[in-house]
């Protein structure tokens, strides 16, 4: 999960704003997680969340976009306005064979959030992982699409 337009925040407002940011929306992300999930800061504006006994594709899809909707409608009141912040989010379910490990070392959840700011402008975005070849394994995002079995997921 990244936050939209952080670098914006911190010019506009202040380093330390990006920071009241940084832990509204954790805080956010943190008390809204199923008991046994695990979310941490990947890194500058990152969060990376694994999600495990997850029913189905679908199972992912909502969970990510509970977490994206309850992030755009809080909002950090500072001493002279107030922040709301959007976050785009990119997911995977973990393959036979994956660990936890192999999907952060390839990244797969941090491309997809990446494509998601680029193709919808960072808004309302939530985006399959595709296998080379283009075939989607995450989300039935259009009526045909394959999606693979998985009981655990990575939301970057």
């Amino acid at each position: 999960m990244d936050i939209d337009h952080f670098k914006q925040i911190n010019d506009l407002h202040g380093h330390d704003a990006g920071d009241k940011v940084l832990r509204m929306v954790a805080a956010t992300l943190r008390h809204n997680l199923r008991k046994g999930d695990s979310i941490g800061r990947w890194g500058g504006e990152e969060f990376l969340a694994i999600l495990y006994d997850l029913a189905s594709p679908e199972a992912l899809k909502s969970i990510s976009e509970k977490l994206r909707t309850l992030v755009a409608f809080s909002r950090l009141d500072l001493s002279d306005k107030s922040l709301m912040v959007t976050i785009s989010v990119g997911a995977t379910l973990l393959f036979p064979g994956d660990t936890p490990e192999s999907v952060v070392s390839q990244r797969r959840c941090s491309h997809v959030s990446k494509q998601t700011k680029r193709t919808e402008s960072g808004q309302r975005g939530i985006r399959p992982w595709r296998r080379s070849g283009g075939r989607n394994f995450f989300l039935k995002e259009a009526a045909g699409d394959p999606v693979c079995g998985g009981t655990a997921g990575c939301i970057s």
